[in-house]
């Protein structure tokens, strides 16, 4: 689906969609310059000042609604997704190794993009989330969508049971927040309920998990060593973007194939073809530690190795 016509109704944005490929170019090359903003497939495009402007658009047969100031709610707006190559590998994921039947957790599911998306896709997902701000977006979403099998916990998950400082992200990218404190936010905020991941679910209920996307901003490590045990008795998949320029991150091999179970296996996903469009490969990681973010691993265990998906279908 891809978005073709914006109307301005009532001060908000509304994105018409249409799959007919010849249509869209014939009404994209109309538009281009008429009314804004436009589909585009290149970052570069998107303007930096870009007015902000609220929005309602179609996400993947459900309804979202965004603001153009924010970075994800802006990606979504022009390319249709946030990260649709992380979506389609977790959705491709569940098919191929749990026919669907798949019990997700979204750890950092800040306003729901992935939430959303694999509530289409999974029998379960369990959304974790401390920040108020984006939670009170997540808790929307869900419920205009009616996604009664999404289950939120307003907790961040760490390696003790408490509270602690949580460092807010700038308002144009609510998605860098996180409870590293070196992580480069702009500066600290209130302290915020934190537990083990073990507890959480124990309390919970939950007695199997199948597929975990973490994404915390440089708290992965502590993250892990509070679902242990769950890793341990479940060994789940995991898809994590690995941060290294905070100090408590990962910085080693050791390290970071220290905090998974044992006979667990490391590839890199990475994006393929234009810009948002969901192609995908997965390929070896060479462990390199070099960049201060942005590598997107796939980690699992080595029994699922033959069935686990490589490329985008």
């Amino acid at each position: 689906m891809v978005p073709l016509l914006a109307i301005v109704v009532c001060g908000a944005l509304v994105v018409q969609m249409r799959s007919d490929k010849a249509a869209y170019e014939a009404d994209l090359e109309r538009l281009q310059g008429q009314i804004e903003p436009a589909v585009v497939r290149d970052w570069s495009q998107i303007p930096e000042d870009l007015e902000n402007r609220s929005f309602t658009i179609d996400y993947f047969g459900m309804t979202w609604e965004g603001e153009t100031s924010n970075l994800i709610d802006q990606r979504i707006l022009y390319f249709g997704a946030w990260e649709h190559e992380v979506l389609r590998f977790l959705s491709d994921a569940s098919a191929a190794l749990w026919s669907g039947e798949t019990v997700f957790v979204d750890v950092g599911a800040n306003v729901g993009s992935h939430t959303l998306y694999m509530a289409k896709h999974a029998a379960t997902v369990h959304a974790i989330e401390p920040w108020p701000p984006v939670l009170r977006r997540l808790r929307h979403l869900v419920e205009i969508n009616e996604l009664s099998n999404v289950v939120i916990h307003p907790v961040g998950v760490g390696s003790e049971e408490g509270s602690m400082p949580f460092f807010e992200p700038p308002e144009d990218n609510l998605g860098t927040g996180s409870f590293a404190a070196d992580h480069g936010q702009q500066e600290q905020g209130e302290d915020l309920p934190i537990r083990p991941g073990d507890a959480l679910f124990a309390e919970q209920g939950i007695d199997e998990i199948h597929l975990v996307k973490m994404d915390i901003e440089g708290y992965e490590k502590f993250a892990l060593q509070g679902m242990r045990a769950t890793n341990e008795r479940d060994r789940p998949v995991y898809v994590m973007e690995l941060n290294v320029k905070n100090e408590d991150g990962f910085h080693s091999r050791e390290e970071l194939e220290g905090a998974f179970p044992e006979r667990y296996r490391f590839d890199e996903l990475r994006e393929t073809g234009v810009a948002g469009s969901g192609d995908y490969e997965v390929v070896p990681y060479g462990f390199g530690f070099e960049r201060w973010a942005g590598t997107t691993l796939v980690i699992y265990p080595e029994e699922l190795a033959d069935r686990l998906p490589r490329t985008s279908r």
